[in-house]
């Protein structure tokens, strides 16, 4: 697929939507143990966890309850525009049934 067009990559790639909600954290915790992702640069730890670890996952910050998507590319790394195309339609006020849009917290990950 190196040569496809956006629209054929997207049409293509995988979307999950997983159940429950889930926070985003400003943790102390480093391990993964049952969150979906835990990240740590010079600054912070941040831990994206379900509803039913947030209580036992030390933190000093949160922010909660979102829906979590994740967008399996078909083709990793020839998808240009393929972010800023996705993340505007689920951002567009117009999509969304309360025309506020949605609020959107992006981590991309290379696997």
């Amino acid at each position: 697929m190196k040569d496809a067009n956006l629209d054929d990559l997207i049409s293509e790639s995988k979307i999950i939507v997983h159940s429950g909600r889930y926070a985003y954290l400003q943790a102390k915790e480093t391990e993964i143990k049952n969150h979906f992702l835990v990240v740590k640069d010079e600054d912070e730890t941040t831990v994206i966890t379900e509803e039913k670890y947030f209580s036992e996952t030390e933190h000093q910050n949160h922010v909660k309850w979102f829906k979590l998507f994740e967008i399996k590319l078909a083709a990793p790394f020839v998808g240009v525009w393929f972010i800023a195309k996705v993340t505007k339609k689920v951002a567009d006020k117009k999509a969304c049934p309360n025309d506020k849009g949605i609020d959107l917290l992006l981590w991309v990950v290379h696997k």
